[in-house]
This record gives structure tokens, sequence and C-alpha cells, in this order.
């Protein structure tokens, strides 16, 4: 167990060699192949795999979904601030300020300690909004709770003309651990199978890469907040 730990620490350390001489290919080929070779990493290996994953990769909807995991998965991690910077930073490009609100908040809240916290801390006060407490924070203002789901992002498997077949699908979406629901819209025909509301691109992307591991054609959706359950 020893040994390959440590083979797998050398494989990882070639990734980050190469990354830092700019040998980007020779990078993507190491990570690849430890990707491949290494059926159980370790913790602190699978970390640091998607960090470098995130770095590596040349689709954004992949990066994005490499550092979400580990916001989600690893809190606290290691790599874990610097991918909710890289979060909150891509969020700002895509003029999805609330969303890169969200990430430089967190990063602020939850690491004092980082190197990073001082970034964050500077880009919310040049960028307020709307802040909530820690005691009231999430609920309405008559005092009840809001719903358990809320945001435009979610995960979408499916769109049919006939129940049916929607009702199907949910049906093996369902067994297979998720929730699904049948979701229409005003004025199209078409009957849709969901899962999951999020107030964040990142968030929805770590679902949509869990049900394409469980098999199914899984895409993200920015509507969900004009969508309309049905039964």
């Amino acid at each position: 167990l020893c040994a390959g730990h440590a083979a797998t620490a050398q494989t990882l350390d070639a990734v980050d060699r190469h990354l830092q001489e700019g040998r980007l290919q020779a990078a993507r080929r190491a990570l690849l192949q430890w990707e491949a070779a290494e059926s159980r990493p370790g913790r602190a290996d699978r970390q640091r795999g998607l960090w470098l994953r995130g770095l590596l990769t040349l689709d954004p909807d992949e990066a994005a979904s490499s550092y979400a995991r580990l916001v989600v998965e690893y809190p606290g991690g290691p790599f874990t601030d610097r991918a909710l910077l890289r979060m909150a930073m891509a969020a700002d490009l895509r003029g999805e300020t609330d969303e890169a609100r969200e990430h430089y908040a967190q990063l602020a809240r939850d690491y004092p300690t980082s190197p990073l916290h001082q970034e964050a801390a500077s880009w919310l006060r040049n960028h307020p909004g709307t802040e909530t407490t820690a005691e009231g924070e999430g609920a309405a203002p008559d005092g009840t709770e809001p719903p358990a789901a809320t945001g435009g992002y979610t995960v979408q498997l499916g769109a049919f003309g006939e129940r049916r077949w929607a009702e199907e699908l949910a049906g093996r979406v369902q067994a297979a651990g998720f929730e699904p629901r049948i979701a229409i819209f005003p004025g199209d025909d078409l009957v849709r199978v969901r899962v999951g509301r999020f107030g964040t691109r990142a968030e929805a992307l770590v679902l949509r890469d869990r049900l394409q591991a469980a098999g199914f054609d899984a895409g993200l959706a920015t509507d969900a907040e004009r969508e309309r359950r049905s039964g």
C-alpha cells in the first residue's frame, strides 16, 4: 500500500512538474495515465487529482465540475480555497455577479486563514450586495422556512412529447436513487424530466456528473425558475 501510494504521488508530481514547465500536453497525458491506472487513490491524491484536472482541462464545464467537487466533497481541503477562487473568478467573467458573490463570500467566511481571504474580502467590498446574517440566513420575512431547493439551475434528463415516456424515465431515475420531477412550461407541449434546483452552476454540474456516471444522458438547464411542476 505504501509503495502504491508513493508511485501515485510520483505520477502526480510528474503532472505538477510538466505543468510548472509549461508542458501542458505532457501534463495532460500524465494525468490521464494516473486516472486510468489508479483505481482507488487516497483522499489526498483524489483532491490533488481533481485540482490538476481543473487546471488542465480545456472544457470550462469540466473545470467547474472539478472545482465544485473539491468544494462540496472536501471542505477545508488543501485545494478547496483555490477552487472557490477559480469558481468565483469564472462566474465574475461570465457576468454572473450573484454567483461570484456567493463563492467569494464562502471563501471569506469559511477560510479566514487562507492567503486568498483578503482577495475575497476585497472583491466583496467592491461588489456590495444583499447580505444575510448567520442567525437569519434563509428565513422568510414571516419566519417560515423557505422551499428546500430554489434557483435557476437544474439538471435535465429528457424532454418528451408524451407524458408516459417522461414518467418511464422518471421511474428509472428514482430507482437509481435520485429525486426526479416532471416539469412543464406554459405554451410548451414538451414534458421534461429534471433533478435538483440550484443557485449556482457549479452545484448543478456536480449533480449532472453524478447522473452521467449513473448512465443517464444529463445536461444543464438554466430556466428552473420558470418551470411548473406537473404531478
